[in-house]
Order: C-alpha cells, then structure tokens, then sequence
C-alpha cells in the first residue's frame, strides 16, 4: 500500500513578480522623455533593445505587432514610421 507524504515547506512561498510584455512596453514609452521632459519617441527596434538590456528576451517583431495594438487603443501615438511611437500622458 502507497503511503502519501507530506513533506513541510522549509520556507514561506514567496510572491514572484510577472510582469506583461505591454506593461513592460509601456514603462519604457512613459520613461522616454527629452531633456525638457516631453515624450520621446522610440522605435521597436530601440525598445526591443532597452527590454533586452533589462533581461527580457524579446525580439523585435514581437514588439511591433503590440506597438500597433497599443496605438489602435490611445495609450501611444504613432509618430511615423521612422520616429516611432511615443505615450500620450493621462488627461489632466
């Protein structure tokens, strides 16, 4: 006969942090200001390069698909093409 074994957690569980690739996009867009403080605008290409150096592996193409989502929902605005999108701040 099988007997079940209850073996007693040697620490606490401890929350892990996940955090979306749209609100990682995000976060980059809300953070990317001129030296004056208005928004600046990135390419996929420059936060897919950003998100890598924080350790998020992502590719580029990954990041324009949501780049369009994001821009067809008003929380960023396409610039054009070559300059990118930037984060259209909350209403005051």
């Amino acid at each position: 006969m099988a007997e079940n074994q209850y073996l007693p957690p040697s620490s606490p569980p401890q929350a892990a942090q996940f955090t979306s690739l749209r609100e990682r996009c995000l976060g980059v867009l809300k953070n990317a200001k001129t030296s004056c403080g208005l928004p600046l605008p990135l390419t996929a290409c420059e936060i897919a390069q950003r998100l890598q150096q924080t350790g998020f592996a992502i590719q580029q193409g990954d990041i324009e698909g949501l780049l369009h989502e994001l821009s067809d929902d008003g929380s960023i605005q396409e610039i054009d093409p070559t300059a990118g999108f930037r984060w259209v701040g909350e209403a005051a």
